[in-house]
């Protein structure tokens, strides 16, 4: 984000926690879980409303849930894992085509 602020552009930052350090004046933060399509479509929405249009898009969402995905035992794994750094990223790319 601060490398494409510092180069004139407009960021936005699409994640479900908070940020941790302050952003740039030419960047903005919407709260979005990467997991949910809804979440995804409306962040897009809120991008373009900010600045008309989404020209780049960095998906690096990730997850390090230190739960093994396949485990010994009959519970179901634990898909976190996947859908945020498979489903996630897959997700967040196709908004930036509609429209």
């Amino acid at each position: 984000m601060e490398y494409f602020c510092a180069n004139g552009c407009k960021a936005v930052s699409l994640d479900i926690s908070d940020l941790q350090e302050p952003v740039p004046k030419s960047a903005s933060f919407i709260k979005c879980d990467v997991t949910s399509w809804e979440d995804i479509r409306k962040g897009f929405e809120e991008v373009r409303k900010l600045h008309g249009s989404v020209d780049i898009v960095c998906a690096n969402a990730g997850n390090n849930d230190k739960e093994d995905l396949i485990r010994n035992d009959e519970l179901e794994p634990n898909w976190d894992v996947l859908d945020v750094t498979l489903k996630g990223i897959m997700m967040s790319d196709l908004p930036s085509y509609l429209n």
